[in-house]
């Protein structure tokens, strides 16, 4: 027989999750961890697993006796891994000389709602979610956005944000 417990539950990806099992009389274990990954035949019942993808995984671990037999035993608690991915585009776009441009926040949480922004470019930062910049010259230059979500997870993103010159319009004599 065996049962067995992990932690932590939840937590940001990458997460490392500690399994610990309690057996008596199996001379062999594997642990399916539910994400698609199982570990090789082990005789030890103690193993850590990073899960590296957001979802809910239930894992599972598997006893042998030696002679082929396998029973089973599946996990009681619900693993949760959470992924934060920052993304923004800007309105105009593209942005022109003279233009105050919006960055307009696109980032995404799998398990909760993004409630913190931090941008920044050429100099000039903001908290809100949807800021508005003005940038007198024409170049390109690096915008970062650093987001976090209600489980404290984060992502950044560092993108160029370009400023065009205005076209020349030349008019020809009639």
């Amino acid at each position: 027989a065996g049962a067995f417990t992990y932690a932590p539950l939840t937590g940001c990806s990458p997460l490392t999750v500690s399994f610990n099992a309690t057996t008596s009389n199996v001379p062999s274990i594997i642990w399916d961890f539910s994400d698609g990954h199982t570990s090789t035949v082990s005789f030890t019942d103690t193993i850590s697993h990073v899960y590296t993808l957001p979802g809910a995984y239930v894992p599972k671990l598997i006893l042998s006796d030696g002679t082929g037999c396998q029973n089973s035993s599946i996990g009681t608690d619900t693993i949760k891994v959470d992924l934060v991915t920052a993304k923004f585009t800007t309105d105009p776009n593209p942005v022109c000389i003279g233009d105050t441009f919006t960055f307009v926040d696109s980032s995404t949480s799998f398990w909760s709602t993004i409630n913190t922004w931090n941008w920044s470019i050429n100099g000039n930062s903001s908290s809100i979610a949807s800021p508005s910049f003005f940038i007198s010259g024409v170049g390109t230059y690096p915008a970062t956005l650093t987001v976090t979500d209600g489980w404290g997870c984060t992502a950044t993103l560092i993108k160029d944000v370009t400023i065009y010159d205005l076209p020349v319009i030349k008019a020809c004599p009639d």
